[in-house]
C-alpha cells in the first residue's frame, strides 16, 4: 500500500514540478531573448496564457511516464495503483487544462490578431517587435490601414529597424499586412523561446491542447479527448517493460510519445481537411486525431498483456 500511496502522490509533486520548470525556463529564455533582465508579473502571466496549457499537458505525460517507470518496479497493489493513476492522470488534465483556460484564457483572434490596431500598441510576434505609431479601424467597406509601421527584427544578437508606411490585419488569423504586400506572423515564436528538448514537440502540443482544452467546465469532447491521451500515456506501461535494458525502454517509450504526437497532427492539419470532401464520411472525419491516441494505447495495451508478465519480469529484473 506505501508503494501505491507514493505512487499517487509523486505523480502530483513531479507535474507540479515539471509544470513550473517548463514555464521557468520559457519565461526566462523569451525574457533573455528581448533583453528583459527582470520580467514582470504581467509578463509572467503573459507567457502562462500562452503557453500554459502546452506545458501543462507536457508536465502531466512526463509525470505519467514517469510513475509508470516506478510503478513497473514497483507497483504496490497492482490493480490498484495502475487503476488509481489512471483515474488521477484524466481529472488532472482535463480539470487543469479548464482552470488554465478559466484563469489564463488563450489569446484570442482579435487583436493582437485581428480587429484594430491602436495607436501606440506594441506586439510581440514571430522574431519581431510590432510598434505602431497611429490607430487603424475597421470601416463598412474595408479596414483602415494603421501607420506608421515601425519593426524590430532580432537576429544573432541584434536589432534590426525597419518603418513602414501602414499596415492592417492580414486575411489568416495573427498576421499583420505591411505596405508593399509583405506579411508577417503575429504568434509567438516559441520554437527559439522554448529549450531544445521540448523544440521537436512543440508544434505538436500547441495541436493537441488546441483540441484537448476544455471550453466550458463540462465539454465532453474536450473530455473524450483527454481520456483517449490519457489512456495512450497509460498504456506506456508496456514499453516500460518493453526489455531487460531501461535505457532503451526510455527511449523507445519517448519515440511512441513523438510518434502518436506528431501523428496525432499529422492528421489533423494533412489528412482531415482531405478526407472532409467526401460527404459520407465528413461527420466522423474530424474525431480521427482524437481516435488516434487511443487506437495506438489499445495496441500498446494489449501488447503489455500478451507479453511477459509483469512478476516475470520483475524477477528476471531481481525487482522483487
Amino acid at each position: 500500500m506505501k508503494d501505491t500511496l507514493y505512487a499517487v502522490i509523486s505523480f502530483f509533486l513531479k507535474t507540479a514540478l515539471f509544470f513550473f520548470c517548463i514555464m521557468l525556463v520559457s519565461v526566462l529564455s523569451s525574457a533573455t531573448n528581448w533583453g528583459e533582465t527582470e520580467p514582470s508579473a504581467e509578463y509572467v502571466m503573459g507567457r502562462i496564457s500562452s503557453e500554459g496549457a502546452e506545458a501543462f499537458f507536457a508536465a502531466v505525460f512526463i509525470a505519467l511516464v514517469s510513475a509508470l517507470f516506478r510503478i513497473v518496479r514497483r507497483p504496490g497493489k497492482k490493480q490498484l495503483t495502475f487503476a488509481l493513476v489512471f483515474v488521477i492522470a484524466i481529472c488532472s488534465l482535463y480539470s487543469g487544462l479548464w482552470g488554465l483556460n478559466e484563469f489564463f484564457p488563450a489569446e484570442g483572434d482579435g487583436f493582437a490578431m485581428g480587429a484594430n490596431i491602436e495607436r501606440n500598441m506594441v506586439l510581440h510576434g514571430e522574431g519581431v517587435f510590432i510598434w505602431a505609431g497611429d490607430e487603424g479601424k475597421d470601416a463598412e467597406e474595408g479596414r483602415v490601414p494603421a501607420g506608421p509601421i515601425v519593426i524590430m527584427r532580432r537576429k544573432d544578437g541584434a536589432g534590426n529597424f525597419r518603418i513602414y508606411a501602414e499596415g492592417h490585419p492580414g486575411a489568416k488569423p495573427r498576421t499583420l499586412v505591411l505596405s508593399g504586400g509583405e506579411e508577417i506572423s503575429l504568434a509567438a515564436n516559441r520554437a527559439t523561446e522554448l529549450p531544445t528538448v521540448l523544440r521537436f514537440f512543440i508544434d505538436d502540443l500547441v495541436y493537441i491542447t488546441g483540441i484537448v482544452r476544455p471550453r466550458a467546465l463540462v465539454d465532453i469532447p474536450a473530455l473524450l479527448c483527454v481520456f483517449s491521451f490519457v489512456f495512450f500515456g497509460f498504456s506506456l506501461w508496456a514499453t516500460a517493460k518493453l526489455s531487460r535494458w531501461p535505457l532503451f525502454n526510455m527511449w523507445f517509450t519517448i519515440a511512441a510519445l513523438w510518434f502518436v504526437f506528431s501523428g496525432t497532427r499529422f492528421l489533423g492539419v494533412f489528412v482531415v481537411p482531405e478526407l472532409t470532401l467526401f460527404d459520407n464520411i465528413a461527420d466522423i472525419v474530424p474525431w480521427l486525431p482524437a481516435a488516434f491516441p487511443g487506437f495506438c494505447g489499445l495496441v500498446l495495451f494489449l501488447g503489455g498483456l500478451l507479453s511477459k508478465p509483469l512478476e516475470e519480469w520483475r524477477r528476471e529484473m531481481r525487482y522483487e
